[in-house]
């Protein structure tokens, strides 16, 4: 089982990604592929001119990495690869890729989808000192991509 995980600072094809993916694949029944994109909109209709992901080197592909190869422990594939990006993103451009190759098509949806292969955390959003109180208050976001 080849497990390719991978944190990217620059731009990220998914065409690429999935032509190397298939290259030379003869023994597998189906290989599942998920693309996530950076939308330009908001869940609140606000427009999103640009998103920053940002990255501690070392840890987060290491947490990456666990979490993949939990979905690989968890689902019979051959293949799985997660390729994902870090940095400064901009609407249409392509955040995520997972590719998941198996016998059969159930196990390969199966670890594609596996939700925390596709979670990551954007910069957090501090609301201002509330100085009445002597604190902060801190309210963590998801994507918005």
């Amino acid at each position: 089982m080849a497990l390719d995980v991978r944190l990217i600072a620059g731009p990220l094809s998914a065409p690429a990604e999935l032509e190397a993916f298939l290259a030379g694949r003869t023994g597998d029944g189906a290989v599942v592929s998920f693309i996530g994109l950076a939308r330009g909109v908001a869940r609140d209709g606000s427009v999103v001119d640009a998103l920053r992901l940002d990255w501690y080197p070392g840890l987060t592909e290491g947490s990456m990495h666990d979490i993949a190869a939990a979905a690989a422990a968890r689902f019979p594939v051959r293949d799985l690869v997660v390729a994902h990006r870090c940095g400064d993103i901009v609407p249409g451009e392509t955040i995520v890729f997972v590719a998941a190759a198996a016998a059969h098509r159930r196990a390969a949806f199966e670890a594609a989808d596996y939700r925390r292969i596709l979670e990551a955390r954007d910069r957090p959003r501090r609301r201002p000192l509330d100085r009445a109180r002597g604190r902060g208050s801190r309210r963590r976001g998801a994507l918005e991509g």
